[in-house]
């Protein structure tokens, strides 16, 4: 993919053309239904400000600063801490081509991808679901059957949430559909009933094993106790 400001490109799946610029780049990378330039990035329509120490991958460091230091506005996106210490990191920069990967980043240093350090904005592209950790808390599937992955997770609090399509066109939204899974080992995801939609099935710290049917589609918040004393799932 050769830069341009003018031309544009496919993304990987045949969707949409985006532009062959930086802030093109992240629009592509964030599968955006429009297309801001830089300084459109910068808004709350897109993003929200988040502090260095809270970056992640897929992550935006925004320059709309115009200086006569180098060229104005800049778009990279970042692409994860180096060390636990999170004094390094690495990230995307689509200034020219090809596109580059810079390694061994810093903060203290002077310039990033030949714009001032201190000029950028750090970003969160604002419908980026929630982090969950522990293995086993989140799985992507297509849950109502409709073509497009979905993500569900089991947060830390123990509630179970469900973001629907975040393979096309996810606009943000997400439904609380149980709680009180402490454990995520004891939760499996799948069509039980063989109707095309994904249901949940978990064996509480009681013992209990309990139904919550078509978390995929239309769920309504009930569920089924299915059987008791299963102590070791």
């Amino acid at each position: 993919m050769t830069y341009s400001m003018s031309l544009a490109t496919w993304d990987g799946i045949h969707s949409r053309m985006y532009r062959r610029d930086c802030s093109g780049f992240v629009d592509m990378a964030w599968h955006l239904s429009a297309d801001p330039d830089t300084g459109g990035l910068n808004t709350s329509t897109y993003t929200t400000p988040i502090s260095i120490g809270e970056l992640l991958p897929g992550d935006l460091l925004d320059d709309v600063v115009n200086n006569e230091s180098g060229y104005p506005y800049h778009a990279i996106l970042f692409g994860g801490w180096e060390d636990l210490q999170k004094t390094h990191f690495w990230y995307y920069s689509f200034g020219g081509t090809p596109l580059a990967k810079v390694t061994g980043a810093s903060f203290s240093d002077a310039y990033l991808s030949g714009h001032p350090t201190s000029d950028y904005r750090t970003l969160r592209y604002k419908n980026v679901a929630e982090a969950v950790s522990g293995e086993g808390r989140t799985q992507f599937g297509d849950l109502n059957n409709d073509g497009f992955d979905d993500l569900i997770s089991i947060r830390n609090n123990g509630d179970v949430v469900v973001y629907w399509n975040i393979g096309s066109g996810y606009d943000g939204s997400n439904k609380l559909v149980a709680s009180g899974f402490t454990d995520p080992a004891r939760t499996k995801f799948g069509d039980l009933n063989n109707d095309g939609f994904d249901d949940l099935i978990s064996i509480r710290s009681n013992g209990d094993v309990v139904v919550y049917w078509n978390i995929g589609s239309g769920y309504d918040g009930s569920n089924k106790l299915v059987a008791s004393g299963f102590v070791d799932p």
